[in-house]
């Protein structure tokens, strides 16, 4: 009769060098998906900042280019230089027009009145 033998393959080292290898490349993905990209960076211009600037049409502080950019660390406006004076980028919605009441007029159709005074009416909505 022969003898047997036996031999034991280590199949752990390679199984582990795959997890090393798949966390490798899990760290190395993370990595360089964390880039941080500035509001500087996407508009080629000066990023200003302080309470020197709180309103449209103010000159202060001066020296800045063309559409640099300026954000009151206060209010959170941003305003841009138009060449002559600091412009508001946008308005908060403190002079928008909005929504102060709505009315179901019972025929399918509804009226929405705004806060400056005017209305609108929809068409019927009931569908078919």
């Amino acid at each position: 009769m022969k003898p047997i033998v036996m031999t034991i393959v280590n199949k752990s080292i390679p199984q582990k060098r795959n997890l090393i290898f798949i966390f490798f490349l899990l760290l190395v993905t993370v990595g360089y998906s964390q880039t941080t990209v500035t509001l500087q960076d996407q508009c080629n211009c000066e990023v200003l900042s302080g309470i020197d600037v709180s309103a449209p049409g103010d000159t202060t502080p001066a020296g800045a280019d063309l559409g640099d950019l300026y954000v009151n660390t206060d209010t959170g406006a941003i305003f841009y230089w138009d060449g002559d004076s600091w412009e508001a980028s946008s308005t908060n919605g403190a002079d928008g027009n909005g929504i102060a009441s709505t009315i179901d007029n019972g025929d399918g159709t509804f009226t929405f009145n705004f806060t400056n005074g005017t209305s609108f009416t929809t068409s019927d909505l009931t569908g078919p």
